[in-house]
């Protein structure tokens, strides 16, 4: 039985143009696999984000093996949907407890971790591009050299945690745009990671960043 969380491709891609539209059919007019996949997986993103239903209260939503659920197929679509040529394949895992866990090299892109806890986790090598990360928590977890593209961040728990050589080009660092609170960044390490001169402008705008994570990432 599958446990991620579906959303019809009617309902969510409702407000998508017309060449967004074509492109979500001819995703699912692919192999009947990847179809098969796709079609509960299908979300269109930022008209899935407004639509999408609460979490579902199975106890098996937050199970490791989850992350591992169609992990090749979103892995594998990263490039056409970051393009916005594709729909988003969505892994809910929101409210989900990791914290602590080893998930060395996982594939996360596209999933929802809003206030889900990975505080301590090992993150390293992870690949988590255009996930939502909305008041979570990953105080100390440890996302180096992780693919953090477009990751949404806004108010969370980010204290201590280590993005040494990790990509966060287009990733938000500040307000949860529904309590208004700064994402904690505390004592992160920023040594090594990419960022724009536009994604550092942002980040350095966050009150919460000490002095020398501000050196590290050349705040003027």
């Amino acid at each position: 039985m599958l446990l991620l969380q579906a959303t019809t491709t009617h309902a969510v891609c409702a407000g998508l143009s017309s060449p967004q539209r074509a492109a979500a059919v001819g995703v699912q007019g692919r192999s009947a696999a990847v179809a098969a996949a796709l079609s509960l997986l299908l979300c269109c993103t930022p008209s899935c984000a407004l639509a999408r239903p609460p979490p579902s209260d199975n106890p098996q939503r937050c199970d490791r093996e989850q992350l591992k659920r169609f992990s090749s197929t979103r892995a594998s679509f990263s490039a056409e949907i970051s393009s916005g040529a594709l729909p988003e394949a969505v892994l809910d895992l929101r409210g989900c407890s990791f914290a602590g866990a080893n998930l060395k090299d996982e594939v996360l892109s596209g999933a929802v971790l809003d206030d889900s806890n990975f505080s301590g986790a090992s993150l390293e090598h992870v690949d988590a591009s255009r996930a939502s990360a909305l008041r979570g928590n990953f105080a100390g977890a440890n996302l180096s050299d992780a693919n953090l593209f477009g990751v949404n961040f806004g108010g969370a728990d980010l204290r201590g945690a280590v993005f040494s050589n990790s990509v966060l080009s287009n990733a938000a660092l500040g307000r949860d745009p529904q309590s208004g609170e700064w994402a904690q960044l505390q004592g992160a390490d920023f040594e090594g990671a990419l960022l724009s001169s536009s994604d550092t402008q942002r980040t350095c705008l966050n009150p919460t960043l000490e002095d020398e994570a501000k050196a590290v990432l050349g705040c003027r």
